[in-house]
């Protein structure tokens, strides 16, 4: 039996908003805009056939960082140009954050990954240029690792947190033996947020929609693309929760 999956928002999406907007979003006052607008996108970790960790009704057992963490670190950010934060998750569970701002605002997410993050997108202010995309199933982002995946992202176009593989790596066989050692030279694991401008992200997912590719996380959609995203090391921990031990590890 498969370990049941905890149920975080599903996604959070945090805005900075720029002096130079596409022909297709016009500046009604071009002097108040003096840097890129951010938004943030939080979605939720699906929980598909298997019941979530902590029901609606269990909410208070869930640790307060687990709850709140990614969303405050977006919506309080000392860094004024991010002006919206739209979170992926029922009604239900934005009660939990209806006191976090004005900033923020709320979605229904969809069935998979991608119909979420879509939902996101399409709730974002004209004026907002660059998106970060962060899994709430991450509660534990810092503001620091934000902010410095925010400003690779606004010299490059697209950024994402991650860290470098460590660990030693084997290739198994389908019986589970191992038959080969795997180089973990240029070996990243993906975290959250990823951020990108508008248009870039946008794009990307009009292609995941217009074909059948699965993807798991936003740099996998550009790269249908053909384009390849920044990686920003994190030097804090950001680890997904997604069963109950992951849940006990932090208490």
């Amino acid at each position: 039996m498969s370990p049941s999956k905890t149920t975080f928002p599903k996604g959070l999406v945090s805005a900075k908003s720029s002096g130079t907007l596409s022909p297709s979003r016009k500046k009604t006052n071009q002097s108040k805009i003096s840097s890129p607008r951010w938004a943030s996108v939080a979605r939720k970790i699906s929980s598909t056939n298997q019941s979530p960790v902590f029901p609606a009704e269990k909410k208070d057992d869930l640790p307060s960082p687990a709850r709140f963490a990614p969303i405050p670190a977006f919506s309080f950010s000392s860094d004024p140009s991010i002006s919206q934060v739209v979170v992926v998750t029922p009604p239900e569970r934005f009660v939990w954050l209806n006191d976090l701002g004005a900033k923020l605002s709320r979605v229904d997410g969809g069935k998979e990954r991608p119909d979420s993050v879509h939902a996101g997108l399409s709730a974002l202010n004209d004026d907002i240029t660059n998106v970060a995309i962060h899994d709430g199933a991450r509660p534990l982002v810092s503001p620091e690792s934000i902010s410095s995946t925010f400003h690779t992202a606004e010299q490059t176009g697209a950024a994402a947190l991650a860290r470098r593989v460590t660990e030693t790596l084997k290739r198994s066989s389908p019986d589970n033996i191992t038959t080969e050692s795997v180089s973990r030279e240029n070996l990243w694991i993906m975290e959250t947020p990823q951020i990108f401008s508008r248009d870039l992200i946008e794009q990307a997912y009009l292609q995941v929609s217009s074909g059948d590719a699965q993807i798991t996380d936003e740099v996998s959609a550009l790269q249908l693309l053909g384009k390849g995203t920044t990686l920003v090391e994190n030097p804090h921990p950001n680890p997904k929760i997604t069963v109950q031990a992951d849940l006990d590890a932090l208490s």
